[in-house]
């Protein structure tokens, strides 16, 4: 546990640990003492112990993994679940992100796909389907926007097309 690095571990780790607390917890029932009591719970905070500082290790290995593609030995089946699972998700996220960074999200759009509106009353600003913000808008204000854009005020009654 005091290692920086995470140390290998058998295959069947958890399935002995689950093996071996159920068996603690029966000799318990069967016959309760103080000292199988404390053995027992000391167990517990062991393995919990272990699987938390393993899980943190894992946690921080999974960003190294996710950009560089790494493999990591000694995990049980069940850390390997976990890490694949961190890893999809931080390559998800990371795709997204540079995505809405890429040069063609950067330059400007093409009027083809625009519609030219006029405001007819007063609208309050309001976050567009790109993430942006636009507005406040005042009576009689013009502008271009994306076809989406121009069809969700169309149907609020906000604008006229032009």
């Amino acid at each position: 546990m005091s290692s920086a690095s995470l140390v290998h571990l058998p295959e069947e780790f958890y399935s002995n640990a689950v093996k071996l607390t159920d068996r603690l917890q029966r000799e318990l029932k069967n016959d309760f003492s103080l000292s199988s009591a404390r053995e027992y719970e000391n167990t517990l905070k062991i393995i919990r112990d272990i699987y938390s500082k393993r899980e943190g290790k894992i946690l921080r290995r999974a960003m190294r993994v996710a950009r560089t593609g790494e493999e990591i030995e000694g995990l049980t089946s069940e850390e390997k679940t976990l890490l694949s699972s961190v890893v999809k998700l931080l390559d998800k996220n990371r795709e997204i992100i540079e995505n809405r960074f890429s040069e063609e999200k950067v330059q400007p759009e093409s009027h083809d796909d625009k519609l030219k509106l006029k405001f007819i009353t007063d609208f309050p600003a309001f976050v567009g389907m790109d993430g942006n913000t636009y507005g406040p808008f005042k009576t009689g204000t013009e502008g271009l926007f994306a076809n989406e854009e121009a069809q969700r005020l169309l149907r609020r009654g906000a604008v006229e097309e032009i």
